[in-house]
């Protein structure tokens, strides 16, 4: 139903975006959140933005920490890696049946817990502190967050939700490199569009949208 939540205190098999393998291990917060109401397909990729909102304001209520978000769905704090978001959903005709919120945020998680090839660019909220954080601190910030962001992005439309995302994105303004399937765009992210896609002002001064890719900060 609306507003199910599911969290685990680990998974042995967690999934990010492409397919890819989520590292899970205990310390974390790994929680699903289902919506079910009044989804429309241009609503889902405003969902990933505003759930990133969240996360990153989470953080910084309960931390101080400066948490940042990368395009299009990760939340950096000094420019590593602390949290994950996958967004899926189902389609049913021109409405959306369901979208299900996966989020992943490395609270207490040990650094010898991950594998070797992400210690170099994650971190958790414990090693960017120095001390442990509530994680039940954190969830309640988190869902509280979600669902007045939600709200707002209901009631005020997409440019509020692009308002905050880009207060809080540390990819704007940045050179980057963003690699799709059809290559790599290298260029000045200037901004998200009306749908969410990233926008890069390449060096020949032309704007392209991308709606899916990899991003590196330059």
């Amino acid at each position: 139903e609306e507003g199910t939540i599911v969290i685990a205190e680990r998974q042995t098999a967690g999934r990010g975006r492409a397919g890819r393998a989520f590292s899970s291990p205990e310390g974390g917060i790994y929680v699903s959140l289902v919506l079910r109401h009044r989804l429309l397909p241009r609503d889902v990729p405003f969902i990933t933005l505003v759930s990133a909102v969240a996360v990153a304001k989470a953080i910084r209520d309960l931390t101080g920490l400066p948490a940042q978000i990368k395009w299009p769905n990760d939340v950096l704090v000094r420019g590593r890696k602390v949290c994950g978001i996958l967004t899926e959903s189902r389609f049913a005709g021109d409405k959306v049946d369901f979208v299900v919120i996966g989020i992943g945020i490395n609270v207490n998680t040990s650094m010898e817990s991950f594998p070797e090839e992400v210690r170099g660019v994650a971190s958790t909220l414990k090693q960017e502190l120095g001390a442990e954080v509530s994680r039940l601190g954190i969830l309640k910030r988190l869902i509280a967050s979600i669902e007045e962001l939600l709200d707002a992005y209901r009631r005020d439309g997409e440019q509020a939700a692009i308002q905050q995302w880009v207060s809080l994105s540390c990819t704007v303004g940045r050179r980057v490199r963003v690699s799709t399937g059809a290559g790599a765009i290298e260029g000045m992210a200037v901004g998200i569009d009306q749908t969410g896609a990233l926008v890069i002002r390449t060096t020949a001064g032309k704007e392209e949208r991308v709606v899916t890719g990899d991003v590196t900060l330059l």
